[in-house]
This record gives C-alpha cells, sequence and structure tokens, in this order.
C-alpha cells in the first residue's frame, strides 16, 4: 500500500506572457483552488487528511531559467544574458483548512531572485543518473564532497527582498499570528 496525496487543482484566469528565448515575461493565476486528501501512515488516528487551499491573485514577473539552468551545468556561462531567475512574485492571500484548523496569509512577495554568475557549475543530472542506476559514491569523502557542492550552489542564490504579511495558524495544538516578516539582500553566505 503506497501513501501520498490525491485531489483536483483547479487554476482560474491562467495566462503567460512574453515567452520567448528561456524567458516569461509575465505568468499570472487570478485564483487557485487545491483540495488534497493525504493517506496517512498506519498507526495514525485517521486514514486520511483533508486540506484545502484557496489562493488569490499569483503574480511571476520576468523569469528566466538561464542562471539556473547555467549553474546545474545545462548551460554554457557565454549564454547568460544576466543573473535573474526571477524579477518580482507576489501572492495575494493564501487560506489552508483542514479538519483540525486553518492557517492564512494574507499577502507573500519577492524581487530579485538571482543566482552568482561566477558561482561553479553544480552537474545535478550526472548526479542524478548516478543515483537512479545505484552508483553514487559509498565513502564519506565522496558524500562530503558532493554535499559541498550542493552547499555551494545554495550560496550561490540570493534574494533582493521579501516581504510576507498577516501570517495566520489556528489549531488545537497551535494558535497564533505574526505580523509580517521582511528580508532585504538575502542570501545563504
Amino acid at each position: 500500500v503506497g501513501y501520498g496525496h490525491c485531489g483536483p487543482d483547479v487554476h482560474e484566469g491562467m495566462t503567460i506572457t512574453g515567452f520567448a528565448n528561456g524567458r516569461i515575461e509575465e505568468q499570472r493565476i487570478e485564483k487557485t483552488v487545491s483540495e488534497t486528501t493525504v493517506k496517512t501512515e498506519p498507526g495514525v488516528t485517521a486514514d486520511t487528511i483533508a486540506m484545502r487551499e484557496e489562493t488569490g491573485l499569483q503574480v511571476v514577473t520576468g523569469t528566466d531559467m538561464k542562471p539556473l539552468l547555467r549553474l546545474f551545468g545545462a548551460l554554457p556561462a557565454d549564454r547568460l544574458t544576466g543573473d535573474e531567475i526571477i524579477a518580482s512574485a507576489s501572492v495575494e492571500g493564501m487560506n489552508f483548512s483542514f479538519a483540525e484548523g486553518s492557517a492564512a496569509i494574507g499577502s507573500l512577495s519577492t524581487t530579485g531572485l538571482r543566482v552568482d554568475p561566477d558561482a561553479p557549475a553544480f552537474d545535478i543530472a550526472s548526479i542524478g543518473d548516478q543515483a537512479a542506476l545505484g552508483k553514487l559514491p559509498q565513502d564519506e569523502a565522496s558524500l562530503t564532497a558532493l554535499g559541498g557542492q550542493a552547499a555551494d550552489a545554495l550560496a550561490a542564490a540570493s534574494l533582493d527582498s521579501f516581504d510576507l504579511s498577516a501570517l495566520a495558524i489556528s489549531s488545537p495544538i497551535l494558535n497564533g499570528a505574526i505580523g509580517s516578516i521582511q528580508a532585504k539582500d538575502a542570501s545563504y553566505r
């Protein structure tokens, strides 16, 4: 017996404009409704857990996959057109409901998701191939080196700004709210 989730996702008013040369000028979804049923592991009080998510307007501008493809070794550095993966992203109104409570986010926005163009490439495709074929190195030194490469790739990412407003959670085990969370010039480094 497998464990997992299923359910419908409905996206209303979905548009993609300005798609050319690996860039998307704007992606927009007016509303999303998702209903998920998760089958639980044996011993959990319920056989399934149902969750509903309703999300308002979602807009992503200035998407360019080239910096990410270069970081993962799938694109030569001389084909880059900049370091920005996403110019801006915003979500208005996320509401989650489940049998034991609810959660909500008033709004979420980010600007300037970037990848350092000088960061060393991390060949994720060959690592995936090795994993699928059962040929990943087993010795601690090699695994540590792979982990270091992954950490370097993560350190290459940065975000100009992040803003989350009106986070609220209500359940029998947790109740609370946070007015806002903000970050400027954020990175793993």
